[in-house]
């Protein structure tokens, strides 16, 4: 098969906010002392700007999360190789997305292999844990990972160890921090729960997954 003629090696994959992709030689940057000032990693557009950058193996399967809550996987090396300079290919090429969906957040399977669960926040708040094995064998036509309203979008898919902490923050500057074993464990086609009240025109901004030492945790709470 195509994977036999591909030699698993090291490679650098990068993507744009606009979801242009391209995979290139981690060598292409060479090592520049303090004062260097460094060399262009990729060309965009006006007002595009690169969103993901991971190394991996071409081998190596990469999963990709969409704001309508599915999720797709590609083998690295079925990224298209691009020169230092080159913008990329528009990820659509790749990926079945329908109208206005766009990928937002990307996990190379190889980084994600300790972890126990993906944890799922939504713009709206959602939030919701599957188990990383839900995720080992997805379709080419893409799998839903959680079940989306339409007025909401998935926007963030972190790995978690089943007893981290989980922080979020909106956009009104509300913050909250629970445990994630607050959060049961349901299958992909789950919902999920609410994991902050937001109030009206409010939304999540941002999450964290804090790894901090249970001693410390215990000292604090």
């Amino acid at each position: 098969n195509t994977e036999d003629l591909v030699p698993n090696e090291e490679a650098l994959v990068m993507m744009t906010r606009d979801g242009y992709i391209k995979r290139t030689e981690p060598d292409t940057f060479k090592v520049q002392a303090r004062g260097g000032k460094g060399i262009i990693g990729l060309t965009t557009k006006e007002e595009d700007s690169v969103l993901f950058m991971f190394t991996t193996l071409t081998h190596n399967d990469i999963l990709f999360f969409t704001t309508k809550g599915r999720v797709f996987q590609l083998k690295a090396y079925e990224i298209p190789q691009a020169s230092r300079i080159a913008k990329g290919t528009p990820i659509v090429n790749f990926l079945q997305l329908t109208g206005g969906e766009q990928v937002t957040s990307i996990l190379p399977l190889d980084k994600i292999s300790s972890s126990r669960y993906l944890f799922f926040a939504t713009e709206k708040g959602l939030v919701k844990k599957v188990d990383v094995s839900a995720f080992s064998n997805v379709r080419r036509s893409g799998l839903i990972a959680i079940k989306i309203k339409e007025d909401d979008k998935l926007i963030w898919a972190k790995p978690t160890s089943g007893s981290d902490h989980i922080q979020l923050v909106t956009a009104m500057g509300q913050a909250i921090r629970f445990k994630e074993t607050d959060v049961r464990d349901m299958g992909r086609n789950a919902a999920g729960v609410n994991g902050v009240k937001l109030h009206k025109n409010d939304r999540l901004i941002g999450i964290g997954i804090a790894k901090t030492d249970k001693k410390r945790i215990k000292k604090y709470q």
